[in-house]
């Protein structure tokens, strides 16, 4: 069974940003092996896979049908922006960082900052209340 099934969408996004977040924290901080970094970028996946799925859903469960095409393009702008502002701060930014491996503890702090705005993420229904 989903955990979505089970449980409020937006605390399994939360929980799977909070993965992806230590995933993240651990390659920063902790890897020293090449095994170490594919168990890291396995659990980062799960962050990915709810990153890429999840905040549509839960987007689409709370507008009016009628402009779901008009506001998911919104919302995708929303969504891509930030990530081409970002990729070319950071790809600036990088070379001035003492280790490489802080811009994976920066992403920790931003994924947990996430997960904590998505568990605040009101229920929409007395059934997402679970």
């Amino acid at each position: 069974m989903p955990l979505v099934a089970r449980f409020r969408r937006a605390h399994v996004h939360a929980a799977a940003m909070i993965v992806m977040g230590l995933a993240f924290g651990a390659i920063g901080l902790l890897v020293q092996t090449e095994l170490q970094l594919w168990l890291c970028m396995a659990a980062a996946g799960i962050g990915w896979g709810s990153l890429v799925s999840l905040p549509y859903v839960i987007f689409c469960d709370r507008i009016d049908a009628r402009q779901l095409g008009l506001l998911l393009g919104i919302f995708n702008l929303a969504v891509v922006i930030p990530q081409l502002v970002v990729s070319l701060g950071l790809g600036a930014m990088a070379p001035s960082l003492p280790a490489r491996g802080d811009l994976f503890v920066i992403a920790a702090i931003a994924l947990f900052a996430a997960a904590l705005a998505w568990a605040m993420v009101p229920p929409l229904t007395k059934m997402d209340q679970q």
